[in-house]
């Protein structure tokens, strides 16, 4: 079939049109920006996410059409196609098909996002307006808090009697330690904002740190207070060098803390709380979990057990049984366990290969001064989303896995973006 024949030819046209009308009038590639929006159709659930998938090309065919190839060239092209390659081993192996369709989905919507952004972001202007952007996204998930997620009203300590009644939405809500947790990653670039180099850039995060801080507070989600001081930690280290000694300290506090509160044991349950209702603590539950995890990648490295299958599986898979299940868990606990029993070693391999990548053009922006203190403000993040990741895994899977993805985005273009305004 000849090229011109072709039905999707005349959208892509019409679409180049009104780009190259747009880039007349604005002067730059800012018009591809639609397509983070448009992409975020593929968070719909079934049956309405296919029309996510039909949206889902759009971006990459346009780019083909109009800038001469369907991606950017960027380092990270490679550790993303062996990330592919893992979610397609897994979807093809997945007992459970319609779960991982769910979680490509949130995946190849982070995807879009991101390379957009290696697209639009081109100064240090630029990087921070896209900075300010996630910090408002982050704030209006704040304001929807009362609408949508599942509150517990004496979590660690017992909420105001009026919040327990006016908070709590019917039925099940999200996890708040979900949304703690994608606050608690967004947070220090609010933080950076309020030194930001525009006013409205420093409004931005004067106005959102107050919400934040007290939505953390009203949801309760421990974890991600423990992932936030420690990242917090790492970034004041990084903003004061003098700050590097104190560190030492604060550990040793910690230490005293663990032999007041009863040990490991006890501080873990601190920490991060029940996964489930058995009797055993949360330490507990995680290694065996862990364990278990450890044990179906040993048995299938390269497919894993297949995407969105976890929930499917592990309650079942040795040493639990059909007649005897074990503990009924939505993930791993832990996102790089999760990631490969996904999509395999392949797949495991390329997420942390984009991880690295991130940080070192993160670090490299840091070391050259580009757009400051931004990056440190994103390695807090990254930080903040690391210590998460170690016990929790909200960042893959779940739509928060599109604020990692869109924070690559922006320390992928951080060393080499141009200074002028």
């Amino acid at each position: 079939m000849e090229q011109s024949h072709h039905p999707a030819l005349p959208v892509l046209k019409s679409f180049q049109q009104a780009y190259t009308r747009a880039e007349e009038k604005y002067g730059a590639r800012r018009i591809l920006l639609i397509f983070i929006p448009l992409s975020l159709t593929l968070f719909l659930p079934p049956p309405w996410l296919l029309f996510g998938f039909l949206l889902s090309p759009a971006y990459f065919l346009f780019r083909a059409r109009t800038l001469g190839s369907p991606l950017p060239q960027t380092k990270v092209n490679f550790p993303i196609l062996l990330l592919l390659v893992g979610v397609v081993i897994g979807l093809w192996v997945s007992p459970a098909r319609l779960s991982g369709v769910e979680s490509a989905a949130k995946l190849l919507a982070s995807l879009t996002t991101f390379y957009v952004l290696l697209d639009v972001l081109q100064t240090r202007a630029d990087v921070w307006r896209a900075a300010s952007a996630l910090v408002l996204a982050g704030l209006a998930v704040v304001l929807l808090l009362p609408f949508s997620v599942g509150w517990s009203a004496d979590k660690v300590f017992a909420l105001p009697a009026f919040l327990d009644w006016t908070l709590r939405p019917p039925g099940q809500g999200t996890n708040p330690n979900i949304v703690g947790g994608m606050l608690a990653a967004i947070l220090p670039l609010g933080l950076v904002l309020l030194v930001a180099p525009r006013r409205s850039e420093r409004i931005v995060g004067a106005i959102a740190l107050g919400p934040f801080l007290i939505a953390l507070l009203v949801l309760q989600a421990r974890a991600a207070w423990f992932a936030l001081l420690g990242g917090l930690a790492i970034g004041a280290t990084l903003y004061r060098r003098w700050f590097l000694p104190i560190i030492p300290l604060l550990l040793l506090g910690l230490l005293f803390l663990n032999q007041q509160l009863g040990g490991v044991e006890a501080l873990s349950d601190t920490i991060f709380g029940k996964i489930g209702k058995p009797t055993s603590g949360t330490l507990q539950e995680r290694v065996a979990l862990w364990t278990q995890a450890v044990e179906l990648i040993r048995a299938h490295p390269l497919t894993g057990i297949g995407m969105g299958a976890y929930p499917f599986v592990a309650p079942y898979a040795p040493p639990n049984s059909p007649s005897a299940p074990g503990l009924l868990a939505a993930h791993a606990h832990n996102v790089f366990l999760q990631v490969a029993l996904d999509t395999g070693i392949i797949g495991l391999a390329g997420f942390v290969g984009v991880f690295v990548m991130a940080i070192l053009s993160t670090w490299r922006a840091y070391t050259r001064q580009r757009a400051m203190p931004l990056p440190i403000g994103i390695l807090t993040a990254f930080s903040v989303i690391l210590l998460h990741s170690f016990a929790d895994g909200i960042f893959w899977g779940l739509k928060t896995g599109w604020v990692l993805w869109f924070l690559f985005g922006i320390a992928c273009v951080l060393p080499d973006i141009a200074e002028q305004e």
